[in-house]
């Protein structure tokens, strides 16, 4: 992501400040719940594991994600249904428009889009209580490069940004877009 890109000078440099932050935020009798691409390359998976003082790491398992992680995590699954401060959370890897319990007040978390798709999501799905909790999008939301806590993605599910109406199709001039809301 060309905006991570210039805010490290270094992938070293990225990953110390990363695992800086979720042991920061994350305490070490507390849950990390990580929804996938947890490490580029399948050799550092360890290394960076050992390097979080969380108790347990839940992985819903992403695109970049090695077989090996099973190892080093305490669960790895495709999808993860867990119930956490009441409120049921269907995590996955990539966005989804229906999910479990999604009638019933369920919440989706997601990452795989870099927080790319999230003011288009919330605009043609006002109220989706779904949302994207990677890096970038936090860094989006809360000008830091590090994990949403509990009550962030909470805050954020029940208080969704506005937006104002605009042209779906703006920016066909020079080709589409992923989300023509993003600065670039």
């Amino acid at each position: 992501m060309p905006l991570r890109g210039a805010a490290f000078d270094s992938i070293g440099e990225m990953d110390d400040h990363l695992i800086h932050e979720i042991n920061r935020v994350v305490m070490p009798g507390d849950m990390l719940i990580h929804a996938g691409d947890f490490a580029w390359q399948a050799g550092q998976v360890g290394h960076y594991r050992h390097r979080l003082s969380v108790r347990e790491l839940l992985v819903a398992c992403g695109n970049h994600d090695a077989a090996s992680l099973v190892k080093y995590v305490s669960v790895m699954e495709h999808i993860l249904f867990k119930k956490l401060g009441g409120h049921h959370f269907h995590i996955e890897h990539r966005p989804c428009l229906s999910w479990d319990k999604k009638q019933r007040g369920g919440t989706h978390v997601y990452g795989h889009s870099h927080g790319l798709f999230e003011d288009t999501l919330n605009m043609l799905w006002p109220g989706r209580r779904a949302m994207d909790i990677g890096v970038d999008h936090a860094f989006r939301m809360l000008g830091e490069w590090r994990p949403f806590s509990l009550d962030e993605v909470l805050h954020c599910i029940a208080n969704p940004p506005l937006f104002e109406q605009c042209d779906m199709h703006a920016d066909v001039g020079e080709g589409v877009r992923e989300d023509h809301h993003v600065a670039e």
